[in-house]
């Protein structure tokens, strides 16, 4: 359920049925010339909408927070790390105050915000709390194609490249009128081969994969 879409009269009713919330911090970062300055909030945002069509009835989804903090300079608008962990607590115990959560899942897009975080949540707030990371480049899905034999599998650390033929195929099979081919720029970021098709079979296995994460994280619990 979206909480931006709620009345107080449905807070009233439904404070008893979610018992989890999903948080989703990605914010409006600098980009080579080839995508939009909201590539990873447009991913994001994408992936909340996936989490709404399959669990909405279970989970309370937050809007995307496109303020954010990072360890350089790449962030439009960003707050210090202080500020930044205390507007998320702040955030979160104002709905514990009308909400019974006991799980909270946090998607993001950076190893940073997700320590930043989960360190906040678990320490500020109450430590009771189940919380899920989801870092949307990192946890997707290893999977065999039955056809080849290869194993398409999302980055790991050490190989994401932001900007690059991951992000840029994601963003041509979601939003393909939002990238600009530019060969300089799309190569120089690695990029060049990049498609939609490539694009839609990522974003398959990435969907998927956070939904199947996310149920077995509930019914952990159950």
């Amino acid at each position: 359920m979206r909480f931006e879409e709620f009345t107080i009269s449905d807070m009233e009713t439904k404070q008893h049925e979610l018992d989890t919330v999903l948080l989703t911090f990605g914010g409006l970062t600098w980009r080579p010339t080839h995508l939009p300055v909201g590539t990873t909030w447009y991913i994001l945002r994408r992936l909340r909408d996936e989490v709404e069509i399959t669990m909405g009835d279970r989970i309370l989804t937050l809007p995307v927070q496109s303020i954010d903090t990072t360890f350089d300079d790449s962030a439009l608008v960003q707050l210090p790390q202080e500020a930044f962990t205390q507007m998320a607590s702040r955030y979160v115990r104002e709905l514990l105050r009308h909400f019974h959560f006991r799980h909270v899942i946090i998607l993001t897009d950076s190893l940073y915000k997700e320590r930043l975080l989960t360190h906040a949540l678990h320490t500020d707030v109450d430590s009771r709390l189940r919380i899920l990371p989801f870092v949307w480049w990192r946890d997707g899905v290893r999977q065999s194609d039955s056809e080849t034999g290869e194993l398409n599998s999302t980055p790991t650390t050490r190989d994401f490249h932001p900007s690059g033929e991951w992000e840029t195929a994601l963003m041509m099979a979601l939003a393909e009128h939002l990238v600009v081919h530019d060969t300089a720029s799309l190569t120089r970021y690695l990029a060049q081969n990049a498609s939609a098709k490539q694009g839609s079979v990522k974003w398959a296995q990435l969907s998927q994969h956070m939904i199947q994460t996310i149920r077995q994280f509930i019914n952990e619990s159950s």
